[in-house]
């Protein structure tokens, strides 16, 4: 009878965290609707606002500065304060920003609203994870950390449609207004049925866990982990977006020849790929109980994926090259998942949340220098009397990408496969929760 009962209040616990991890999926996934909404009410914004295209661009980018920015912030105060405060606190933020954004009365104040923006969504991903940590198995960890990914990707796919209807039906001010008020549902969503830990483990926090600086060097975080894990995040994340938001649509039109529609529906194949990749790979990788094998045939996968944009691209048909673009979504969002799980299963559980928001910037990093640096490199060769750019400008900017990409090959190498340690379990008897993924 004992047993029947304990098994009954596990299932219900289990079912309780997928409801969280519902709540703050679906705030990941508005994350990504924010990130796209300048480049699919661009237009519209411009005229409105009579600017020039780049002060448009630098309205933009202040999301991802201060996304970024924030990051190690967020980390302490997920461990400080716990998940629940720290995401409410910061939806609230973003709430605050797209209302700003939705009212600016000049692009200046744009400007600061969508700084607003990028910071209150830089407190999702972070307190995400440590939910998840806290809520779900370590050794399921990649499969629910997957599916998180993959909520918010699937958000930046699907965005452009809805935005843009609706922007051009009412205008992109009183789109933005909707989403303020989202937003804020979702803030008041997550205070009601967030909870910091399960009811079935003892407090997983600073105050209850917060063993002396030594202990902590003792158990231990492994600082060598963490710089490989950085490095595979700034090599594959860098390059990954560097390709996907900045080069890889021209590079079809003016290399490979096609046309724009076609171009178009081959780059939605890499998100779609992230889509699938990163909770199918977590998956598989969870039921393989290993990590370092899957990263190391996504960092082979990236480099050969250089090596031919570089040397051979014009061998490739359309089909063959669709057909790379989504295995390197899938590489790229299996990497990105399996780089947090190995520092979920490596670190502390009182530091967990300030080491997550340490690495968590090291892809926005390398998509900011790599984007810039390839298009110097470009712009050293010029453009062709067409307009576009000559395969030779590519092939000079894509070289960049694979020296990052053959060093990032090399170094995931030194990597030391990841075990479960006993201090960050978050689910002392795992024989109640069997049903648990």
């Amino acid at each position: 009878m004992h047993s029947s009962t304990d098994g009954k209040e596990a299932i219900k616990i289990n079912r309780y965290a997928w409801l969280i991890f519902s709540v703050i999926a679906v705030n990941y996934f508005l994350v990504f609707f924010h990130r796209v909404s300048p480049a699919v009410m661009a237009l519209l914004i411009k005229e409105e606002f009579a600017t020039g295209a780049t002060t448009l661009g630098w309205m933009s980018s202040t999301y991802f500065y201060t996304y970024a920015a924030i990051q190690p912030v967020v980390g302490y105060l997920v461990d400080r304060w716990g998940p629940r405060k720290t995401v409410v606190l910061f939806t609230l933020i973003a709430f605050l920003g797209s209302a700003v954004f939705g009212l600016a009365p000049d692009i200046w104040m744009a400007c600061f609203g969508r700084a607003l923006i990028g910071l209150g969504v830089g407190g999702v991903y972070v307190p995400g994870m440590a939910l998840l940590a806290r809520w779900f198995l370590p050794e399921r960890f990649a499969t629910v950390n997957g599916l998180f990914l993959a909520s918010g990707s699937l958000g930046g796919m699907v965005a452009a449609t809805p935005l843009a209807w609706l922007s051009g039906e009412i205008g992109w001010r009183p789109t933005f207004q909707i989403i303020a008020g989202a937003t804020l549902l979702l803030a008041l969503i997550g205070w009601l049925v967030i909870r910091d830990r399960r009811p079935d483990k003892a407090p997983v926090s600073l105050e209850s866990e917060n063993a002396p600086r030594r202990e902590l060097t003792r158990i231990g975080l492994d600082f060598r982990q963490c710089v490989i894990v950085s490095c595979l995040l700034l090599g594959v994340g860098g390059t990954g977006l560097t390709f996907q938001g900045l080069w890889g649509y021209p590079f079809l039109l003016d290399v490979m020849g096609m046309g724009s529609i076609e171009a178009g529906n081959v780059m939605r194949l890499l998100p779609l790929g992230f889509v699938i990749g990163a909770p199918v790979v977590g998956r598989v990788s969870d039921w393989y109980g290993r990590r370092k094998p899957f990263l190391i045939l996504a960092a082979a996968g990236f480099l050969g994926f250089w090596l031919v944009a570089v040397f051979v691209p014009r061998l490739m048909g359309c089909w063959a090259l669709g057909a790379m673009i989504f295995v390197l979504g899938v590489l790229f969002g299996s990497t990105v998942n399996l780089s947090f799980t190995v520092i979920r299963l490596e670190t502390p559980a009182p530091i967990l949340g300030r080491v997550l928001g340490w690495v968590n910037p090291f892809a926005f990093v390398g998509v900011a220098v790599f984007q810039v640096m390839t298009g110097w490199l470009m712009d050293r060769v010029g453009k062709a009397d067409a307009g576009g750019f000559p395969p030779e400008a590519y092939r000079s900017a894509f070289m960049l990408l694979l020296v990052v990409s053959a060093f990032t090959f090399l170094i995931v190498f030194v990597l030391r496969e990841p075990r479960a340690k006993d201090h960050i379990s978050t689910i002392p008897d795992r024989s109640a929760d069997h049903s648990n993924l």
